[in-house]
């Protein structure tokens, strides 16, 4: 129950500044300036918590649950062995091959938060299906994978460095 509570109040406190980030972003490429200011303008402060909610929402809870679910897969699956068997380089290359198959379920979750975000004029009404749906038709399929590479680095650094020294922290908070 802790944990499930700080991963809540985490999405919760953080969201605001990842749409800031993402409106941020959206401009860098020299295209149409859309500020935060615009932002506020046209989704008010509840935009700040509501704008591409669902598929954060959605993608973070298939991200928690895949790695923890695909780590002892892994680490069968490489080194034959369960988890607590394994050695830390073991445990971090298992954890980091486990975030191959949570990249490609929240890839298109990911896309269509960042679409929704900056979705400027509101076409889509904050709807990730519709979202998705003209991603595929103008952009083909992979569009619901771009910019897979950052994801991968991002989560198999994070995730292998966990795996591989969740013990040595344990050790070091338990009698």
């Amino acid at each position: 129950m802790p944990l499930t509570a700080a991963a809540v109040t985490t999405a919760a406190v953080m969201y605001p500044v990842d749409v800031m980030r993402a409106i941020t972003m959206s401009s860098a490429g020299g295209g149409e300036k859309f500020t935060i200011g615009d932002f506020y303008k046209k989704y008010g402060m509840k935009g700040f918590v509501s704008q591409g909610a669902l598929p954060e929402i959605a993608k973070s809870s298939v991200m928690r649950v895949s790695k923890f679910f695909f780590f002892p897969v892994m680490c069968n699956t490489f080194w034959g062995q369960e988890p607590k068997k394994c050695s830390p380089l073991q445990k971090g290359l298992a954890g980091a091959a486990a975030t191959v198959p949570e990249i490609l379920m929240i890839s298109p979750l990911e896309v269509a938060k960042m679409g929704l975000q900056v979705d400027t004029s509101n076409k889509f009404n904050n709807n990730s299906v519709d979202f998705l749906k003209h991603q595929v038709k103008t952009r083909g399929v992979q569009s619901a994978w771009v910019g897979w590479a950052g994801m991968q680095y991002r989560q198999a650094l994070w995730t292998g460095t966990f795996f591989a020294t969740l013990q040595l922290w344990k050790d070091a908070v338990e009698p």
